[in-house]
């Protein structure tokens, strides 16, 4: 027994989180142990078995060794391949032969045997993952193949010298399995004493190309009857990598003389399937923890399209836009009036703001694109609540409280214009509806409160967009230019942008007048840019006045009309200049 200095605590976690860390870097060497669990045979225990079919019907009793009787009436020693050619002389007569042993019977359904296994299916998902490429397995059985491809993905089975020879490098497969005792449907499965003593030139060449590039976990292994598979590891010249070696109890000598030339590091486990499983679960933790913190917004948005269509990922989704929110939030509270009102200030303020959230914008129109039930629209929701009440350290008053709100300004806007090009509003509508913030003393809708009329709109502020004077609403014409990079990848063409962004307008501006007064909702760009000749930017509103009353923006149909016909009458007078403007 050899004991090693550096011994983690607990060898699985250190696993996971090498795998983790270097996607394809670990192969595996799996035994018989993890298909022992799917109640598959091991190849000798097949062949002993037609050893004693091929007694029975010899009209022979193979009884109490049927190894010495197979001996004694063929003078040889029980070869797979040799036995089932005295059991069925045709290839089909030997698939037919074999299925019983490795196919699934109704009983064995009944009781879910035969079938992959939580260890398959848990390395199956470390390899849809992309963190574990290359597969060495002594198990002849099609269960990892099935729950490999089960989770999309398509291995390449190398099962003999030949498939070895004329086998693509390594690299270029998404998944290779390696039997190297080859596969239950071929005659040429290894078992006797004398098969596994070695392997073909193309074989070994490509098992030491593994053992030699590749960190290594072992499971299920014993290594007491593979001698050409322990000379080819023990003979691999470089540990380029940690070898992890997985075993239940106490490890044959064979394996502790493996595990000493290996340097590798033991990890006592209950079973494979609870192995495999946590160490799946551990490694998409990890994954999870590092996806909250995405290098650039195109992989967060990445993240995001691979998130969304997946239920499983729904956590993982949440932690995502959730997460990008805190970040947003944690750069933009310390809006403190001890450090004054003066031009600077808010210039500095509002440009934090807008860096801040760049990535939210993007990720919140995105996600009200693609998005298309309300599991999902409830991480939108979430999202403009938490920054809705977020909180500001020290006492803030006047335009720099007001001033706090534009985080949320910006994000609703986001999930507005991304809602208003997929057609589908509930994203937005829901979180204007119900989500309500505190404004002299008085609760009042978010729409409202982080509007730009309300956020931006007091002098103070409105001296910075000075070089847009010549616009008739120099606030909306900001935040127009503001979102437009962050949507730029979701809506390419900048007519089809501003036309949304008109529509987003109208909505926001009604639910404003939902609150107020009909006729002072803020009218901005597209009332000074849209002739009255024209139709009314209000695609949004007429084709979802129903999902508008049920978040609770007008008490019924009624109330709606009334309120947007007022609105109206203001938006179709503003263009003529007959009243002010407003943003």
């Amino acid at each position: 027994m050899v004991t090693f200095a550096r011994v983690p605590a607990d060898p699985l976690l250190s696993l996971a989180s090498s795998i983790h860390a270097g996607p394809g870097v670990y192969a595996l060497l799996l035994g018989s142990g993890v298909s022992r669990a799917a109640g598959i045979p091991t190849g000798w225990e097949i062949t002993l078995s037609l050893v004693e079919r091929l007694a029975e019907l010899s009209g022979d009793d193979p009884e109490p060794d049927s190894e010495r009787w197979y001996r004694s009436k063929f003078e040889s020693e029980p070869e797979y391949s040799t036995v089932v050619e005295r059991l069925a002389l045709s290839p089909d007569d030997r698939q037919q032969l074999l299925s019983g042993y490795i196919e699934p019977s109704e009983a064995d359904l009944e009781q879910g045997l035969k079938m992959p296994t939580a260890a398959h299916h848990g390395i199956a998902r470390l390899v849809a993952d992309g963190y574990v490429r290359v597969i060495v397995t002594t198990n002849f059985d099609r269960l990892l193949e099935t729950a490999i491809n089960e989770a999309g993905v398509e291995p390449r089975v190398i099962a003999s010298d030949d498939h070895a020879r004329c086998a693509l490098p390594l690299v270029h497969s998404g998944c290779t399995v390696i039997k190297v005792h080859g596969d239950y449907l071929w005659s040429d499965l290894k078992n006797t004493a004398e098969e596994l003593s070695r392997y073909g030139t193309a074989m070994r060449r490509l098992l030491r190309e593994v053992f030699d590039q590749y960190g290594l976990v072992v499971c299920g292994w014993s290594g007491e009857w593979d001698t050409a598979l322990r000379k080819v590891l023990v003979r691999s010249p470089n540990r380029r990598f940690t070898a992890y070696w997985m075993h239940r109890s106490s490890v044959t000598p064979e394996a502790d003389y493996v595990i000493e030339h290996r340097r590798a590091i033991k990890a006592e486990i209950t079973d494979a399937d609870t192995a495999f499983a946590t160490l799946a679960e551990r490694v998409s933790a990890l994954a999870s923890a590092a996806d909250q913190a995405p290098l650039d917004t195109h992989a967060a948005v990445a993240l995001l399209k691979r998130f969304l269509p997946n239920p499983d990922h729904r956590i993982r989704l949440h932690d995502l836009v959730i997460g990008e929110a805190d970040r947003a939030i944690d750069q933009t509270t310390d809006f403190s009036s001890i450090e004054g009102h003066d031009i600077n200030t808010y210039r500095a303020r509002i440009q934090r703001c807008e860096q801040a959230c760049s990535r939210l914008m993007t990720l919140l129109a995105t996600g009200a694109y693609f998005s298309t039930d309300e599991a999902q629209d409830e991480v939108w929701f979430r999202t403009i609540q938490k920054l809705s009440l977020r909180g500001v350290r020290g006492h803030v008053t006047g335009a720099l409280g007001k001033l706090s709100h534009y985080p949320t300004l910006l994000a609703i806007h986001g999930l507005a214009i991304g809602a208003a090009a997929a057609d589908r509003i509930e994203p937005v509508a829901r979180a204007l509806g119900a989500i309500k913030v505190e404004f002299k003393r008085k609760p009042v809708p978010i729409g409202f409160a982080a509007s730009p009329y309300m956020v931006l709109s007091d002098e103070p502020l409105t001296v910075l967009f000075e070089n847009l004077r010549q616009s008739p609403a120099p606030v909306a014409e900001h935040v127009l230019e503001v979102l437009r990079p962050a949507v730029a990848d979701l809506i390419q063409d900048n007519q089809r942008y501003e036309t949304l962004f008109y529509d987003v307008e109208y909505l926001l501006g009604l639910a404003s007048a939902a609150h107020a007064q009909p006729d002072t909702g803020p009218l901005a760009l597209g009332a000074d840019r849209i002739p009255p000749e024209r139709d009314l930017p209000d695609r949004l509103v007429r084709d979802n006045e129903a999902a508008l009353i049920d978040a609770g923006w007008f008490k019924d149909a009624q109330e709606l009309e009334e309120c947007q016909s007022a609105y109206d009458e203001k938006y179709r007078n503003a263009y003529y200049g007959s009243i002010p403007r407003g943003v």
